[in-house]
């Protein structure tokens, strides 16, 4: 049976996530509200006002300790207190550049990933970097526009990036370790590790099978 329904303020586009007694909302305007888990009551917002324009898309929260990591347009990387959503720490991953509003999308739609006490989080037009969780840092950041997402483990970090291309990368430096261009333009899923295969959807309904020791295609 329904036990609650409530109006978020903005078109929700992420997936709702649980941390403590708190469900936890990123909607499209860049709001993230939490709500009581047992009566829906809204006990905290957090706002950011959004760029002029943005990608249709929303990071989903990651829940981390006593707080909720959330990407948002304009490349920043907050943590909120899950209690009354007071930020523990806002990291700008990629400022907007260029001269135009297009050239200055930078959102952070992939979901952060986190291994132990790092962060890895994709920016459309942007950088893939490293964040240290504990102190707030940016261990390490390269030039890699990302929206579809990313997975890493302790030995190899692995994302989609916004021309379909799936590289692999060292989690601790960053550097790439092999690049698969054999699938560009397909509108591919974020990847999913499986034992030494890695797997991504397409547009069309396929998933395409590589090999995570080099990259090569192996199934589809």
């Amino acid at each position: 049976r329904e036990l609650w329904r409530v109006r978020a303020v903005s078109e929700i586009l992420s997936v709702p996530t649980i941390g403590g007694n708190s469900l936890i909302v990123h909607t499209i305007d860049d709001s993230v509200l939490g709500y009581d888990l047992t009566t829906g009551e809204e006990r905290w917002r957090y706002s950011e006002p959004a760029p002029i324009l943005t990608l249709r898309g929303s990071s989903t929260p990651v829940i981390r300790g006593d707080g909720a990591i959330v990407g948002i347009s304009g490349g920043q990387l907050v943590n909120l207190a899950l209690t009354d959503g007071t930020p523990l720490w806002e990291i700008t991953v990629t400022r907007p550049r260029g001269r135009s509003e297009l050239e200055r999308i930078a959102d952070i739609d992939a979901t952060p990933v986190i291994v132990g006490n790092v962060a890895f989080v994709g920016t459309y037009n942007g950088d893939l970097a490293a964040v240290d969780i504990d102190n707030a840092t940016v261990i390490w950041r390269r030039e890699l526009s990302a929206h579809a997402g990313l997975t890493a483990n302790t030995e190899e970090l692995y994302i989609t990036d916004s021309d379909d291309n799936i590289w692999a990368a060292d989690p601790v430096t960053g550097a790439g370790h092999w690049k698969q261009e054999r699938l560009r333009y397909r509108d591919l899923t974020a990847p999913v590790i499986y034992g030494d295969l890695l797997a991504v959807g397409d547009f069309e309904g396929y998933i395409h099978w590589l090999s995570r020791s080099d990259g090569r295609l192996v199934a589809r």
